[in-house]
Order: structure tokens, then C-alpha cells, then sequence
């Protein structure tokens, strides 16, 4: 099985990359969409970002889910996550890298969507995305 992963850049730049990862057989895909936010202290906007994705969730009818992957914040923001509706998955090795991969493990969406939690990415609006994802991109 092929999990597709897309990096959402801010708006203001128009490159992009696609990352393809295997998962395993057994690994039971139970969201459409994952949206996986790697944080380091992000207090000041990550409530914002969360409640933007859930709101499109909505809106479009998506089963999805929101992903913080905290890489040990001081600031709070783990709770900020919880109360905002996130899954926080707390990754111990430091690095914006470590961060992202442990958040896609935990993620059980068919597709995986993830841009930063700083709000300069437009969680409100990724229908784009979504019907690539559907139509086989």
C-alpha cells in the first residue's frame, strides 16, 4: 500500500514536493485525510491552525484528523493542541525532521497533508489538494 504525503508551502511560494512512503499491510487506514503539524513552540498560532483544518473537515464532509507533532515545547502548546481537538504525539527526537516522520507514523489517514503550525499556510482551503489526492496524483 502507498501512503501519499503532500507538503503544503505558503502561498507566496510556488514550489513543492511530493513524498511518497509504504506502509505496512496491517496499517488500517481509519481517516481520509491525516494533517500532520510538526511544533516547536507554536502557542501564539497553532490553536488557530487546528480550528481552520477542522473547520474544512467539516465543511467538506472529510473524515480527517489533526496530527501535532510536538518536539518537546515549552510554551504550552501541547495543551493548546489537545483543547483545540489534535492528537499530540510527542516526539523525543529532536529535529523538525524526527518530528515529521513520528507524526506520520501515527497518522491513519489514507492521504497525509502537513504545513507548519506558525498559520502561514491555508488550512481553511485545501480542496486543491484533496481532489488531486482523489483522482489518483
Amino acid at each position: 500500500m502507498i501512503l501519499e504525503i503532500i507538503y503544503i508551502y505558503p502561498a507566496q511560494n510556488n514550489r513543492g514536493i511530493f513524498y511518497e512512503k509504504s506502509r505496512q499491510a496491517n496499517h488500517s487506514m481509519k481517516k481520509e485525510i491525516s494533517v500532520v503539524m510538526p511544533c516547536l513552540n507554536e502557542a501564539e498560532t497553532l490553536a488557530i491552525c487546528i480550528e481552520k483544518t477542522n473547520t474544512f473537515f467539516r465543511q467538506n464532509n472529510i473524515e480527517g484528523e489533526v496530527i501535532v507533532a510536538d518536539n518537546g515545547s515549552t510554551d504550552g502548546s501541547q495543551d493548546i493542541a489537545k483543547k483545540a481537538g489534535a492528537l499530540v504525539v510527542e516526539i523525543a527526537q529532536k529535529g523538525y525532521g524526527n518530528a515529521l516522520k513520528g507524526g506520520f507514523e501515527q497518522a491513519s489517514g489514507k492521504f497525509i497533508i502537513m504545513g507548519d503550525a506558525d498559520n502561514s499556510y491555508d488550512f481553511s482551503n485545501l480542496s486543491l489538494f484533496v481532489e488531486k489526492l482523489r483522482n489518483g496524483h
